[in-house]
């Protein structure tokens, strides 16, 4: 409910705002298209959600497959036969996520009764409508770097940024992917399994873990993946690469800390983190970017993220406390810095042992949250805890 409101907002201003903000292309058909299209993706987020929750694997992969199939055979009828080039693989997106939001509502009714109780539906209201801001306010923080890149940074420093956020997108992907997860599980936990809460701890160090590892591998694998496929014009974006992947991992740290609101039932307090986040950003950026053109963009998009998570953290405290060791998230994600910083280091070597020397790096990483995962397992805690 609370993403249909924001984009029924966005159905209503968009045609004024977005034209300002995205000025390269038209707004109708390829701004509205785009909008359509994040609004059939809508009616995939509950259904998905009840599959993780009720531990439906079977049906989440048949779905997330049925959909991707629908959406690539549209992609190939509009682009490859029918010839529309881009505003084709637009068409084919809209199609595809039309066509799986058709299927969602039917195993939705198939579930649950189509009787609504108006008291459930005020609480998910209360619940869900402080959040709509927050929404609109993310997405507009997300896109907010083009704006100002666009105003005062030339078109090749543009292009080596925008390659360098197709690697950071890697590792934000996986904590998109990662938080599918976590989310559902923590409410489970929460609401019954009590006794077992400590398991949320476990769980947030494993999703930084797995964040700041992923961020690791593509910072310090960018150049060597731009040279094999004879990109070698492109490596300026190099030295971009690892500050936009620590963009994900304050984000799986925004992700854990937003959980004291969502299972306190206190979102009113994220809406005003959001404008605490959009105003830094956009601070940032109007006193960087045009003294430091793409680097004052990305001390924008950190200290945005990192108020994000700062905030988070000191009002989830006061709210609702997690249990989570924020000291041993910290551990985590420490020695990922030497070890990037060994990795971009410019060595002598051939290409052969420049990536060995950089798998070597990744694999210290991981063994060390192993040995980390090893040394913190309850039952060694409790022995530890038993003999002091």
């Amino acid at each position: 409910m609370n993403a249909c409101a924001g984009l029924v907002i966005l159905f209503l201003v968009g045609p004024f705002v977005l034209p300002h903000i995205a000025k390269q292309v038209s707004y109708s058909p390829y701004l509205e298209l785009m909008t359509w299209t994040v609004f059939a993706r809508l009616f995939a987020e509950l259904p998905l959600a009840l599959m993780r929750i009720r531990e439906e694997a079977h049906l989440a992969v048949i779905s997330a497959l049925g959909s991707f199939l629908l959406f690539a055979g549209a992609k190939i009828y509009f682009v490859v036969v029918a010839g529309e080039g881009g505003l084709g693989a637009l068409k084919a997106g809209l199609w595809g996520s039309g066509c799986s939001a058709v299927g969602y509502c039917i195993y939705m009714v198939s579930q649950y009764p189509v009787t609504m109780h108006w008291q459930y539906v005020r609480e998910s209201v209360k619940y869900s409508w402080p959040m709509t801001p927050e929404a609109i306010l993310s997405g507009a923080t997300m896109v907010m770097d083009r704006f100002f890149l666009d105003k005062w940074v030339p078109l090749t420093s543009i292009g080596y940024y925008s390659v360098a956020s197709q690697f950071g997108a890697i590792a934000y992907q996986s904590v998109v992917t990662l938080k599918m997860a976590f989310v559902p599980a923590v409410l489970r936990i929460w609401v019954q399994e009590q006794s077992e809460r400590w398991k949320v701890g476990d769980m947030a160090l494993l999703v930084v873990a797995a964040t700041t590892g992923v961020a690791l591998t593509v910072s310090v694998f960018a150049q060597d993946v731009l040279t094999a496929v004879g990109r070698e014009r492109f490596l300026g974006a190099v030295d971009f690469v690892p500050f936009l992947t620590v963009n994900a991992v304050l984000v799986a740290l925004v992700t854990i800390a937003s959980m004291s609101f969502v299972l306190s039932k206190r979102t009113i307090w994220i809406t005003p983190v959001s404008i605490l986040h959009a105003a830094i950003t956009g601070i940032v950026n109007v006193l960087a970017t045009p003294a430091y053109g793409v680097w004052g963009t990305i001390a924008a998009s950190l200290s945005g993220w990192a108020s994000r998570a700062l905030s988070f953290w000191l009002l989830g405290k006061a709210i609702c406390p997690l249990p989570v060791s924020w000291g041993r998230i910290v551990v985590v994600i420490l020695p990922a810095v030497p070890l990037g910083m060994l990795g971009l280091m410019p060595y002598g070597f051939d290409w052969l042992a420049r990536l060995l020397w950089k798998s070597v790096l990744v694999s210290v990483y991981f063994g060390y949250v192993l040995v980390l995962l090893w040394w913190n397992r309850p039952d060694a805690v409790e022995s530890r805890h038993d003999a002091s």
